[in-house]
């Protein structure tokens, strides 16, 4: 397949950028009968959108809550349509979209021979962004020479040459019991692979704990030309993400994939939910008072999704609300709307530097943010006192099946 070589004729290269062009946001691939599949990939949404969570329920159809509540739980994250798409090409019984005469142009081209085949897609791996939504998909990639790979796809002589790979996106929705095992102490420093997955009880936690430290010590030496990483983390739960030890859970990545490990690489960045300054602490999270990350790697903090699809009682699935940090975001719609000179922006910074401040001094940030919000409006805290916030208007702005929690949640057990 030619792997030795760096690059193709300029010729074919000003022949195959039409194609690239449409194929540089592919590739979130998934598993189908033990085989790797690769399926088409729309540009994803802005996860640090405050509205996103509404913004996939679907408008009209039957089962409209089992969709929502499908999307708000999708390991795939802001790919979930992706993921619609890759479960509507294995219901179809043409295969998947990108399968062998799928009929797509690019596809076509590289079934055209296998000189082509691999001058074409000795090109492409050194244009796009992989994507990649699911950890046995990186363990895949990692054990790539193994021969043992199964490839269905026109697409499998990306892989051939995944060696010349640039630029790589990972986006992780893990379970959040995988991700807590990992924050255990040992884990981080001293203790071995064998050692740490007996300190758990579960077998699908002991593997997939063994797992995660693995695959990144794996995947580095694979991708010698790497030069841009991109991490998407979060877990499947409600929970906040606060009550994790993330920098357990990161030292595996940070130190195997690096300037030191891969020569060619520039930057790594590690996209994570907003700490709540209630549980927050730098021995466990990246803040500003702790020891920083290497150089290399950009840490940036994004909302955390406020819906979640949960089991609310016995074989009864319902959306339910439970914001993270910062809470009561929904004041910044319902100001804006009585005061459309107001920037949301502005907003949102002073709802979150206020109710930051007040977790920091040990008191409820409750009053203090509804003084900002009266301020706003130009009334008198003592007329208008705190509410719960954001029940009222959620229930009449979306008129859905929704549990409001009520009252700022008061346990202080968090799971490290």
């Amino acid at each position: 397949m030619h792997s030795n070589r760096a690059h193709c004729s300029p010729f074919l290269q000003k022949s195959v950028m039409p194609f690239t062009r449409t194929l540089s946001p592919l590739l979130p691939k998934y598993l189908l009968s033990g085989k790797i599949v690769i399926s088409r990939c729309l540009e994803p949404g802005v996860l640090n959108d405050r509205h996103a969570d509404s913004k996939l329920r679907p408008k009209e159809g039957d089962g409209l809550e089992v969709i929502w509540g499908r999307r708000l739980s999708s390991t795939w994250a802001s790919h979930w349509q992706c993921e619609e798409i890759a479960l509507e090409s294995e219901e179809n019984e043409d295969g998947p979209e990108f399968s062998v005469g799928g009929g797509r142009t690019t596809a076509a081209l590289l079934c055209a021979c296998k000189r082509l085949q691999a001058d074409i897609g000795l090109f492409i791996v050194r244009s796009v962004t992989l994507y990649v939504t699911d950890l046995e998909i990186l363990q895949h990639l990692s054990d790539l020479y193994s021969g043992s790979q199964n490839w269905i796809s026109p697409y499998s002589v990306l892989f051939t040459e995944i060696q010349l790979l640039r630029s790589l996106d990972i986006t992780l929705r893990l379970p959040f019991l995988l991700l807590r095992a990992l924050g255990i102490k040992g884990v981080m420093q001293g203790t071995s692979v064998s050692r740490a997955a007996e300190m758990h009880t579960r077998e699908s936690e002991r593997e997939w704990v063994s797992a995660w430290m693995r695959v990144w010590s794996s995947l580095a030496p694979r991708l010698p030309e790497l030069r841009r990483l991109n991490i998407w983390l979060d877990h499947d739960d409600s929970k906040s993400w606060t009550v994790l030890n993330e920098r357990a859970i990161l030292s595996p990545i940070i130190t195997s994939i690096s300037p030191t490990t891969s020569d060619s690489l520039q930057d790594v960045t590690l996209s994570l939910p907003k700490t709540h300054p209630r549980y927050e602490h730098p021995e466990r999270h990246y803040l500003p008072s702790g020891p920083p990350p290497p150089p290399y790697v950009t840490i940036e903090r994004l909302l955390r999704r406020m819906l979640h699809y949960e089991e609310t009682r016995p074989g009864t699935f319902e959306v339910v609300y439970k914001p993270d940090f910062p809470a009561p975001l929904d004041l910044i719609d319902f100001s804006t709307e009585c005061r459309p000179d107001l920037d949301p922006i502005r907003i949102a910074e002073e709802i979150e530097r206020t109710e930051r401040v007040a977790w920091g001094m040990g008191e409820d940030p409750q009053w203090e943010i509804m003084g900002l919000q009266n301020g706003w409006m130009g009334r008198d805290s003592e007329r208008y006192p705190p509410m719960v916030l954001g029940v009222s208007r959620r229930f009449e702005c979306y008129g859905t099946i929704w549990r409001d929690l009520g009252e700022p949640r008061q346990n202080n057990n968090a799971h490290f």
